[in-house]
């Protein structure tokens, strides 16, 4: 069977027209397309922008919070973070705090400079609020600072670098390392990896806790601490966990809580660190006399100028049992494993400590094992 032939009978002398007529592209479409190409160039253009942005921080910093336009901070923080915040209500501010060489802290903030005006002190688009002794300031990668650039979403995140504060004597930590995330409902997701901690059926118990078995390098510094407030605790073998409550201005109940029977020796060196020991003295066969350290139960009992010092099969208890085996309410914000708890007082202590500011009440801060990652939330 021959082809069909085909004439063409159209002017311009296209056989192909003699089909039909070709559709045309909607002008709106085509506009569509155009108007998304050039906002992908414009997004493309500031992501590039923004890697390449960097910000003028203090040596020292060891603290440093990013919040959106619009925010409030609580009463008590230092007074230049409020004057920082209410000079920049349209754009984003760095609140941060620095530890000078003399061992101080200082407070410095970051916001976007007012194209009208006296600026004071300004570093390229951003002006510096900051004592005199904040010190030199250098250009930081603004990309390396939060944890992924998605933190600059929320309404706020914070970092904190423990090795600058220097606020863990005798604890080494890398200079690096640090801890934060976006701040969403009352906790911070952070990026530091942990192991999956298992379940335990230990009560967390008191104002403060501590599960020393998760950090057990940190048990040398609480022994420490323990030793400045006149308790010269010198254990073997480190606790589970350890909880304490103040019930007033020179108080505090201590629970010791292990995770098998308290020996002999252990029950002897805790009542030795409280005060409450004696030895006994033995003779050898050669002549040579050792002191044997042992617990004086009479004193234990009959002690009435010491709080009772109290043992049970895996705990020991000095100060007010009632108090330091209260359960407390934890905040709905919390998910995971609890590793650690501090109180109301101890953390306002610890911000004042750090310079953050004065009697600002967040009530209790517990760090959590969720999913993998250390939590915090308060």
């Amino acid at each position: 069977m021959s082809e069909p032939i085909i004439h063409d009978s159209t002017p311009k002398g296209s056989a192909l027209l003699a089909y039909g007529e070709a559709r045309k592209t909607p002008r709106v479409a085509l506009i569509l397309v155009a108007a998304l190409g050039v906002l992908t160039l414009l997004c493309a253009s500031v992501a590039v922008a923004v890697g390449r942005q960097t910000l003028p921080l203090p040596n020292g910093m060891f603290l440093l919070i990013h919040i959106r336009a619009g925010m409030g901070l609580p009463e008590g923080v230092p007074d230049l973070w409020t004057q920082a915040v209410s000079k920049s209500p349209h754009g984003p501010v760095f609140l941060g705090m620095l530890r000078s060489d003399d061992g101080r802290t200082e407070p410095f903030a970051l916001s976007l400079r007012r194209p009208w005006g006296s600026e004071g002190r300004t570093e390229g688009i951003w002006r510096i609020d900051a004592t005199e002794d904040a010190g030199p300031f250098e250009r930081q990668p603004l990309r390396s600072l939060a944890n992924s650039w998605t933190d600059y979403a929320a309404s706020a995140w914070v970092q904190f670098w423990p090795a600058r504060a220097r606020i863990l004597p005798g604890i080494e930590l890398s200079g690096d390392l640090h801890l934060g995330g976006p701040i969403q409902r009352r906790s911070v997701r952070t990026a530091v990896p942990l192991p999956n901690f298992p379940m335990t059926d230990e009560e967390v118990l008191g104002q403060n806790y501590v599960r020393t078995s998760a950090f057990p390098e940190s048990w040398p510094f609480i022994e420490t601490t323990l030793r400045a407030q006149g308790f010269p605790l010198f254990l073997e073998e480190p606790p589970s966990s350890l909880s304490w409550s103040t019930v007033g201005p020179d108080e505090t109940s201590y629970r010791f809580a292990f995770d098998h029977p308290i020996s002999t020796g252990t029950r002897a060196l805790i009542a030795a660190g409280f005060g409450l020991s004696d030895t006994r003295a033995y003779t050898l066969p050669d002549g040579t006399v050792l002191n044997e350290l042992r617990i004086p139960s009479e004193s234990i009992e009959s002690a009435t100028s010491h709080p009772p010092l109290v043992f049970e099969e895996k705990t020991a208890i000095w100060g007010d049992p009632t108090d330091i085996q209260a359960q407390r309410e934890l905040p709905p914000s919390c998910s995971g494993i609890i590793l650690a708890r501090f109180g109301g007082h101890s953390t306002s202590r610890l911000l004042k400590e750090l310079g953050v500011g004065t009697n600002i009440d967040v009530g209790q801060v517990l760090f959590l094992e969720d999913r993998g990652k250390l939590s915090v939330c308060f």
